[in-house]
């Protein structure tokens, strides 16, 4: 209501935590209403392409639809603690990249959107709750584990998320023989340094495929940003 209180910097500041809106803003810059010349990759490109009214539009009817969705408070904890693991993940992917003077823009989605299938299945689980089913605690972890990955595959897909950002999504998780590029490289290792055991220490990674093909020492392992070395959130697999 009050677009010319902002700008694109400012609006950036504020949403880039969020997974669910980055995705969408995104997938929407990219469609064919609002396509013109090159693939919108990050946030900030998005929000070039849509402008202040339109970004901020969109960004009340999701919130709004977040809000209404996710009631039952073990759903909206889960929720919550998924969405800090994405901005970890994202701040760390960030990090790496400069370090190694790579696209930190792109890298920093990736990581916020690597877990988007959990927070798409919550959603999901609230609906049935709604209804009138029921859920224990245990069939909400279960269905976590086996089924947010194909979520999060599926709604990538259909959201018509970029080639290239979807390749660094799945290569948090692993990397396949295809080619991949550096940043995949990046986000492989951010998703080693994050399910790495607080237990573990820093050099059970050197022999990590990506942190020998990026060439990483211990000391720049050692120097990943304070707080990224959590246990593996209860929804991963």
């Amino acid at each position: 209501m009050q677009t010319e209180d902002w700008d694109l910097a400012v609006l950036e500041s504020k949403l880039s935590s969020d997974p669910q809106i980055t995705a969408r803003l995104i997938s929407i810059a990219n469609s064919a209403g609002q396509h013109s010349g090159a693939v919108c990759k990050t946030l900030g490109q998005a929000l070039l392409r849509l402008g202040v009214k339109r970004a901020l539009n969109l960004t009340l009817q999701l919130t709004l639809q977040n809000n209404a969705t996710l009631s039952d408070p073990r759903l909206k904890h889960q929720a919550a603690s998924s969405t800090d693991y994405a901005q970890r993940a994202a701040e760390l992917a960030y990090w790496l990249a400069g370090e190694l003077k790579l696209d930190t823009e792109i890298s920093y989605t990736a990581g916020l959107l690597h877990n988007i299938g959990e927070l798409a299945l919550l959603r999901s689980q609230q609906e049935w709750l709604d209804s009138g089913g029921e859920l224990t605690e245990d069939e909400i972890l279960c269905a976590l584990r086996e089924r947010s990955a194909s979520f999060g595959s599926a709604l990538r897909a259909q959201w018509r998320i970029p080639l290239r950002l979807r390749q660094l999504i799945a290569a948090f998780y692993s990397l396949g023989a295809e080619v991949f590029t550096r940043e995949a490289l990046v986000l492989n290792v951010t998703g080693s340094l994050l399910r790495l055991p607080p237990s573990s220490a820093i050099v059970d990674l050197l022999q990590d495929r990506a942190v020998r093909l990026l060439r990483l020492d211990e000391a720049i392992l050692e120097r990943a940003p304070t707080g990224i070395r959590l246990a593996t959130s209860s929804c991963e697999k």
